[in-house]
Protein backbone atom coordinates (compact mmCIF):
# COMPACT_ATOMS: atom_id res chain seq x y z
CA UNK A 1 0.00 0.00 0.00
CA UNK A 2 1.45 3.30 -1.06
CA UNK A 3 1.86 5.92 1.69
CA UNK A 4 -0.50 8.85 1.81
CA UNK A 5 0.85 11.96 0.09
CA UNK A 6 2.18 14.54 2.51
CA UNK A 7 0.05 17.62 2.79
CA UNK A 8 1.63 20.68 1.25
CA UNK A 9 2.33 23.45 3.77
CA UNK A 10 3.37 26.79 2.30
CA UNK A 11 6.20 28.68 3.99
CA UNK A 12 5.42 31.33 6.57
CA UNK A 13 6.11 34.15 4.12
CA UNK A 14 3.37 32.87 1.75
CA UNK A 15 0.68 32.21 4.34
CA UNK A 16 -2.28 34.52 4.71
CA UNK A 17 -1.89 36.98 7.55
CA UNK A 18 -4.91 39.04 8.57
CA UNK A 19 -4.27 42.76 8.66
CA UNK A 20 -3.54 43.98 12.17
CA UNK A 21 -5.89 46.60 13.56
CA UNK A 22 -4.00 49.91 14.02
CA UNK A 23 -3.45 51.13 17.56
CA UNK A 24 -5.39 54.34 17.00
CA UNK A 25 -8.48 52.33 15.94
CA UNK A 26 -8.32 50.27 19.15
CA UNK A 27 -7.84 53.43 21.18
CA UNK A 28 -10.83 55.10 19.56
CA UNK A 29 -12.96 52.03 20.26
CA UNK A 30 -12.12 52.08 23.97
CA UNK A 31 -12.58 55.85 24.07
CA UNK A 32 -16.11 55.63 22.63
CA UNK A 33 -16.94 52.76 24.95
CA UNK A 34 -15.76 54.81 27.95
CA UNK A 35 -18.15 57.63 27.01
CA UNK A 36 -21.10 55.31 27.73
CA UNK A 37 -19.85 54.25 31.19
CA UNK A 38 -21.41 56.14 34.08
CA UNK A 39 -19.04 55.09 36.86
CA UNK A 40 -16.03 57.48 36.77
CA UNK A 41 -13.32 55.00 37.75
CA UNK A 42 -14.57 52.40 35.25
CA UNK A 43 -14.65 55.02 32.50
CA UNK A 44 -11.07 56.05 33.33
CA UNK A 45 -9.81 52.46 33.27
CA UNK A 46 -11.60 51.74 29.99
CA UNK A 47 -10.13 54.84 28.35
CA UNK A 48 -6.72 53.92 29.76
CA UNK A 49 -6.81 50.64 27.85
CA UNK A 50 -6.99 52.64 24.63
CA UNK A 51 -4.30 55.03 25.86
CA UNK A 52 -2.06 52.05 26.52
CA UNK A 53 -2.35 50.88 22.92
CA UNK A 54 -1.14 54.30 21.76
CA UNK A 55 1.92 54.75 23.93
CA UNK A 56 2.96 51.11 23.49
CA UNK A 57 3.50 51.96 19.82
CA UNK A 58 6.51 54.13 20.67
CA UNK A 59 7.82 51.98 23.54
CA UNK A 60 10.44 49.97 21.54
CA UNK A 61 11.96 53.07 19.95
CA UNK A 62 11.96 55.00 23.25
CA UNK A 63 13.60 52.14 25.14
CA UNK A 64 16.24 51.77 22.44
CA UNK A 65 16.94 55.51 22.44
CA UNK A 66 17.27 55.76 26.23
CA UNK A 67 19.48 52.69 26.42
CA UNK A 68 21.82 54.05 23.73
CA UNK A 69 21.93 57.74 24.70
CA UNK A 70 21.47 57.69 28.47
CA UNK A 71 22.41 54.05 29.25
CA UNK A 72 19.22 53.77 31.32
CA UNK A 73 16.01 51.77 31.18
CA UNK A 74 12.90 53.68 30.14
CA UNK A 75 10.17 53.87 32.74
CA UNK A 76 6.46 53.82 32.00
CA UNK A 77 6.31 57.60 32.50
CA UNK A 78 9.21 58.07 30.04
CA UNK A 79 7.35 56.12 27.35
CA UNK A 80 4.14 58.11 27.89
CA UNK A 81 6.10 61.37 27.78
CA UNK A 82 7.80 60.34 24.52
CA UNK A 83 4.43 59.43 23.00
CA UNK A 84 2.90 62.80 23.91
CA UNK A 85 5.99 64.70 22.79
CA UNK A 86 5.83 63.39 19.22
CA UNK A 87 2.62 65.29 18.50
CA UNK A 88 2.56 68.65 16.77
CA UNK A 89 3.24 71.79 18.77
CA UNK A 90 -0.39 73.06 18.72
CA UNK A 91 -1.63 69.75 20.14
CA UNK A 92 1.01 69.76 22.89
CA UNK A 93 0.18 73.36 23.79
CA UNK A 94 -3.52 72.46 23.94
CA UNK A 95 -2.80 69.68 26.45
CA UNK A 96 -0.46 71.79 28.59
CA UNK A 97 -3.09 74.56 28.76
CA UNK A 98 -5.81 72.30 30.22
CA UNK A 99 -7.10 73.66 33.58
CA UNK A 100 -7.78 70.11 34.79
CA UNK A 101 -4.03 69.55 35.26
CA UNK A 102 -3.82 72.12 38.07
CA UNK A 103 -7.07 70.96 39.68
CA UNK A 104 -5.99 67.32 39.66
CA UNK A 105 -2.54 68.23 40.99
CA UNK A 106 -4.08 70.02 43.98
CA UNK A 107 -6.48 67.17 44.77
CA UNK A 108 -3.85 64.42 44.57
CA UNK A 109 -1.38 66.51 46.59
CA UNK A 110 -3.81 66.52 49.53
CA UNK A 111 -3.37 62.78 49.96
CA UNK A 112 -0.66 61.18 52.05
CA UNK A 113 2.22 60.50 49.65
CA UNK A 114 3.39 57.38 51.45
CA UNK A 115 -0.07 55.80 51.56
CA UNK A 116 -1.01 56.79 48.00
CA UNK A 117 2.25 55.92 46.21
CA UNK A 118 4.70 53.94 48.34
CA UNK A 119 2.04 51.45 49.46
CA UNK A 120 0.54 50.91 46.01
CA UNK A 121 1.54 47.59 44.44
CA UNK A 122 1.15 48.71 40.81
CA UNK A 123 3.16 51.90 41.32
CA UNK A 124 5.93 49.85 42.92
CA UNK A 125 6.00 47.61 39.84
CA UNK A 126 6.13 50.70 37.58
CA UNK A 127 8.91 52.17 39.78
CA UNK A 128 6.99 55.37 40.51
CA UNK A 129 8.42 56.72 43.77
CA UNK A 130 7.39 59.45 46.18
CA UNK A 131 10.44 61.46 45.13
CA UNK A 132 9.42 61.29 41.48
CA UNK A 133 5.94 62.49 42.37
CA UNK A 134 7.30 65.41 44.44
CA UNK A 135 9.41 66.49 41.45
CA UNK A 136 6.44 66.08 39.11
CA UNK A 137 4.21 68.09 41.44
CA UNK A 138 6.74 70.92 41.41
CA UNK A 139 7.03 70.75 37.60
CA UNK A 140 3.26 70.91 37.24
CA UNK A 141 3.31 74.22 39.10
CA UNK A 142 6.43 75.91 37.72
CA UNK A 143 7.63 74.08 34.57
CA UNK A 144 4.39 73.22 32.80
CA UNK A 145 4.69 75.82 30.02
CA UNK A 146 8.36 76.80 30.24
CA UNK A 147 9.75 73.27 29.83
CA UNK A 148 7.65 71.02 27.58
CA UNK A 149 9.40 67.72 28.33
CA UNK A 150 9.28 68.22 32.09
CA UNK A 151 5.64 69.22 31.84
CA UNK A 152 4.65 66.16 29.78
CA UNK A 153 6.63 63.84 32.06
CA UNK A 154 4.87 65.30 35.09
CA UNK A 155 1.48 64.75 33.42
CA UNK A 156 2.49 61.14 32.73
CA UNK A 157 3.39 60.58 36.41
CA UNK A 158 0.12 62.19 37.51
CA UNK A 159 -1.97 59.98 35.22
CA UNK A 160 -0.10 56.85 36.32
CA UNK A 161 -0.83 57.64 39.97
CA UNK A 162 -4.53 58.09 39.26
CA UNK A 163 -4.62 54.93 37.15
CA UNK A 164 -3.06 52.84 39.94
CA UNK A 165 -5.11 54.44 42.72
CA UNK A 166 -8.51 54.04 41.02
CA UNK A 167 -8.12 50.36 40.11
CA UNK A 168 -9.99 48.24 42.68
CA UNK A 169 -7.95 45.17 41.76
CA UNK A 170 -4.64 46.75 42.83
CA UNK A 171 -3.48 46.24 46.41
CA UNK A 172 -3.10 49.66 48.03
CA UNK A 173 -3.64 51.64 51.21
CA UNK A 174 -5.08 54.88 49.80
CA UNK A 175 -7.65 54.77 47.00
CA UNK A 176 -9.28 57.10 44.49
CA UNK A 177 -11.97 54.64 43.41
CA UNK A 178 -14.84 56.63 44.92
CA UNK A 179 -13.25 60.10 44.86
CA UNK A 180 -15.19 61.82 42.11
CA UNK A 181 -13.45 65.15 42.75
CA UNK A 182 -10.22 63.57 41.45
CA UNK A 183 -11.69 61.26 38.81
CA UNK A 184 -13.69 63.95 36.95
CA UNK A 185 -10.66 66.13 36.03
CA UNK A 186 -8.57 62.97 35.49
CA UNK A 187 -11.14 61.66 33.01
CA UNK A 188 -11.20 64.95 31.12
CA UNK A 189 -7.39 65.14 31.02
CA UNK A 190 -7.03 61.55 29.81
CA UNK A 191 -9.84 62.04 27.28
CA UNK A 192 -8.13 65.03 25.69
CA UNK A 193 -4.76 63.21 25.59
CA UNK A 194 -6.31 60.16 23.93
CA UNK A 195 -8.27 62.22 21.38
CA UNK A 196 -5.21 64.25 20.37
CA UNK A 197 -3.10 61.11 20.14
CA UNK A 198 -5.41 58.97 18.00
CA UNK A 199 -6.05 61.92 15.69
CA UNK A 200 -2.27 62.35 15.38
CA UNK A 201 -1.73 58.64 14.66
CA UNK A 202 -4.61 58.54 12.19
CA UNK A 203 -3.30 61.54 10.29
CA UNK A 204 0.18 60.04 10.14
CA UNK A 205 -1.27 56.73 8.90
CA UNK A 206 -3.34 58.46 6.21
CA UNK A 207 -0.40 60.52 5.00
CA UNK A 208 1.80 57.43 4.75
CA UNK A 209 -0.73 55.47 2.64
CA UNK A 210 -1.87 58.44 0.58
CA UNK A 211 -1.28 57.73 -3.16
CA UNK A 212 1.33 60.05 -4.60
CA UNK A 213 -0.72 60.68 -7.78
CA UNK A 214 -3.36 62.45 -5.71
CA UNK A 215 -0.87 65.09 -4.62
CA UNK A 216 -0.55 67.94 -7.14
CA UNK A 217 2.95 69.08 -8.08
CA UNK A 218 4.40 72.09 -6.21
CA UNK A 219 3.75 74.45 -9.14
CA UNK A 220 0.19 73.29 -9.63
CA UNK A 221 -1.30 70.87 -12.14
CA UNK A 222 -0.77 71.92 -15.77
CA UNK A 223 -3.76 71.79 -18.08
Amino acid sequence: MSPMPRRYEPPQSMRFKPEEVPAYVKAKTHHLKANDIGEPYLAFLERWRGFEYLYREVAPLTQKHDAFVFATKSSEADVICACLAQMSRPRIDAILALPDIGDLNVIVSRHNNHALIAQNELLQDLEVTVGEWLNARKDLRFELKSNTIKGLHAIAVLLLIVRAACDPKVKKTDSLVKERAALDPANRLLRDCVVHLFEHFQRRHDEFFKPSFRQPPPGGRKV
